[in-house]
């Protein structure tokens, strides 16, 4: 039996305009899992909404100067990278 491995069900696919919600919702557990035990709610709360809200996550896709790519496995969004 051959095993597919998780990477290899990774796809990477260029994120569009209307992806800015899928960012803004990965980009916000991504932070609060890697950082909440080490900072107050509040600032917490105000980075999130400057940083990972949805315009502005439409702001960045719609700038030329980056890339952003997403990760998926199957229909879930896993990651993404900038």
């Amino acid at each position: 039996m051959n095993k597919v491995s998780i990477v290899d069900r990774i796809r990477i696919i260029s994120a569009q305009d209307s992806d800015a919600e899928v960012l803004s919702e990965l980009g916000r557990t991504t932070f609060v899992e890697t950082f909440a035990k080490d900072n107050r709610s509040e600032d917490m709360a105000l980075y999130l909404d400057q940083t990972f809200s949805t315009e502005k996550q439409l702001q960045e896709l719609r700038d030329p100067q980056r890339r952003i790519e997403i990760a998926w496995i199957g229909d879930q969004p896993v990651g993404f990278f900038q």
